[in-house]
């Protein structure tokens, strides 16, 4: 009779203990360290990540015998991988334009030469004469003056030019180009929830 009650207070050695990631979650259990942070791209961003590596895992068993060593083990998983998808992250928040994939920057500079010349000629006579007119001035005359003038300027203008050619080359149509950058945003969540897979039991 003894005998017979001890064997009913056995665990059954066919059932299965059930620890999957839903029961602790359902119990009040934080997954998440909220002193030790991972880093993240977006502080806002965190709650929603949570929450699809919550839901993801949602009714997948933990890896580990004990909830205190699963949490550990994720919590060091995603403070070692995080640094790596805000760097790529990153890479998305340069200013730039996602449609163009043709960017070269042009300088250069051009000159003119000119020159322009002058000359001319000027002479003066004074005369002393009498008051009567006379045939010939010349032999009257008290001083003379003559010159030549003659100038020359150079002049030289340099003018730098500075610009930018940019636009699609068309390796790439502009949709294809937008879908690329969605893409890489998009992605990150997915890759970061595959990258705690191993942490679970797998799928038989």
């Amino acid at each position: 009779m003894r005998l017979s009650l001890f064997k009913n207070l056995l665990p059954d050695s066919n059932s299965q203990v059930t620890l999957e990631l839903r029961k602790f979650i359902e119990e009040g259990q934080v997954l998440f360290d909220t002193d030790d942070k991972y880093p993240i791209w977006e502080e806002e961003h965190r709650a929603v990540l949570e929450k699809k590596i919550v839901e993801h895992y949602y009714h997948r068993q933990i890896g580990f015998e004990t909830w205190a060593l699963f949490k550990y083990n994720v919590n060091v998983r995603m403070r070692e991988i995080m640094p790596y998808y805000v760097d790529i992250w990153k890479t998305t928040q340069y200013d730039y334009n996602p449609i163009e994939n043709y960017s070269m920057e042009e300088e250069f500079t051009d000159n003119s030469k000119g020159t322009a010349t002058s000359s001319g000629k000027s002479s003066e006579r004074v005369s002393d004469t009498p008051q009567n007119s006379i045939d010939n001035l010349d032999q009257f005359m008290s001083s003379a003056s003559k010159s030549d003038t003659e100038g020359k300027s150079e002049t030289k203008t340099d003018n730098l030019h500075h610009g930018w050619r940019k636009g699609n080359i068309g390796v790439t149509t502009s949709q294809q180009m937008i879908q690329a950058e969605r893409d890489i945003t998009l992605n990150l969540d997915v890759e970061i929830i595959e990258k705690l897979k191993d942490l679970f039991l797998g799928v038989y």
